[in-house]
């Protein structure tokens, strides 16, 4: 790592004594146009919140970006950064300073709000690699390295293909993240015919109380304390609740504090893990509450390599979603040394295999990810069905039955590793 420290340190210097620097980093107020060693070279610029509100996330992002460059110090790339200052008007000026520069590839921005700030692509011919996680935005022109609710619903979706569900219900808010995920749903099921949507509730996510709306899909609640309970309300009480729900599955498209309220609700009314499978949108952030115990969820195969990295050079854990970051930089430095690149090369490069597993580059500006499948447990998160090998092929065989009533299998917190947790509002949605 001597390396990337005496980068930084001339990065570093470079930004403090003089408006130029023999390097192929620089920020807005060095120049390195005229550098012969890199005329040639595939020029990367990075859009990133380097001041304001997520500013930490910015230079997380960049310090990921430099560790990239380190370990490819053949890669013909010059690496530019553009301070977007966390709001879309800054967002505008990086973008115009990256279209100066005739950059080749154009990394970020990370968050939603600023990629809506880019100009429509019918405006100005010029591809971006982003990193937000709302698909809505995305299109031939605009992709991301995000990990996207449709693949999340997917790698769902076949989970309960291969452990022989049938009847999915869903439970979530309405809106714009309620319609990304059921169209997810609806193509998800088309890759498993012998599942269908049994039921669903829909409801506002600006209510107190959601109990209303979730109850529309639950059965008939009998409260055991009743005096007087007629024949037929003391055989449904008699009836185990996995018998008496319309479903085997449950997929709750929720993260936060709106899951954890209605996974208390759904308690409440005996509807847990340990009587059917239930499926969330949440990540490993959510690792900590113990009202997701037993859930499922999609997530990213388990790698602290890149975490320990990036410790090792900058004394600290970096933010997780920098890792995408790294993985771009390392995928577009790794292309250069086969020739020019561009969103496309990327796309028709096929799979790479980065910190974050296997990711292709779909031509609608989505991508393809290979995501495992965990449990939220006491302790951390189990792995229940590793990501596969190979993007076109199916999931391999599940380690764990899904159905297990255990809660605290021999497991180690491996999804956040020795990650830094971003605070949830800087999620990309």
């Amino acid at each position: 790592m001597k390396k990337l420290w005496i980068f930084i340190g001339l990065f570093l210097a470079g930004c403090s004594t003089g408006p130029e620097i023999t390097s192929y980093f620089h920020t807005d107020n060095v120049d390195i146009s005229d550098l012969e060693m890199n005329k040639n070279a595939t020029t990367v610029s990075m859009l990133l919140p380097l001041s304001g509100t997520w500013e930490a996330t910015g230079t997380s992002f960049q310090n990921a970006a430099l560790l990239a460059m380190d370990e490819n110090p053949d890669a013909p790339v010059k690496l530019l950064f553009f301070d977007t200052q966390s709001t879309a008007e800054g967002t505008q000026k990086a973008y115009d300073k990256a279209l100066s520069e005739n950059s080749n590839v154009i990394l970020g921005p990370v968050f939603a709000d600023e990629f809506r700030a880019l100009p429509s692509p019918s405006l100005i011919n010029k591809p971006v690699l982003g990193y937000t996680s709302d698909n809505t935005i995305l299109n031939s022109e605009r992709a991301s390295m995000a990990v996207l609710i449709p693949e999340q619903i997917r790698a769902l979706v076949r989970q309960n293909c291969l452990s022989g569900k049938q009847k999915l219900a869903v439970i979530g808010p309405e809106g714009k993240t309620g319609e990304i995920v059921m169209n997810a749903l609806e193509n998800a099921l088309q890759e498993c015919p012998d599942m269908s949507l049994q039921t669903y509730a829909l409801y506002d996510a600006k209510k107190a109380d959601m109990s209303a709306d979730i109850l529309k899909i639950l059965p008939r609640f009998i409260n055991p304390k009743k005096k007087d309970l007629t024949e037929e309300e003391q055989e449904l009480l008699a009836t185990p609740m996995e018998e008496r729900l319309e479903f085997d599955s449950l997929l709750v498209f929720e993260e936060g504090t709106k899951l954890t309220q209605v996974m208390s609700i759904l308690a409440f009314y005996d509807v847990s893990p340990e009587i059917i499978p239930i499926y969330t949108l949440a990540s490993a952030k959510a690792i900590k509450d113990r009202a997701l115990n037993g859930v499922l969820m999609a997530d990213l195969p388990a790698n602290n390599t890149f975490s320990r990295k990036y410790k090792n050079a900058f004394g600290k854990t970096p933010i997780r979603l920098t890792s995408l970051g790294y993985d771009s930089v390392n995928w577009v430095a790794q292309e250069s040394k086969k020739g020019p690149v561009s969103l496309k090369t990327l796309r028709d490069s096929g799979a790479y295999q980065g910190v974050d597993g296997l990711i292709k580059l779909n031509a609608n500006g989505t991508n393809k990810r290979g995501l495992r499948i965990v449990r939220k447990t006491v302790r951390g998160v189990t792995e229940v069905t590793p990501a596969p090998d190979d993007l076109e092929e199916d999931f391999m065989p599940i380690t764990e039955s899904i159905d297990s009533a255990s809660m605290s299998p021999v497991m180690s917190d491996e999804s956040l590793g020795d990650f830094q947790l971003s605070n949830p509002a800087e999620q990309p949605l």
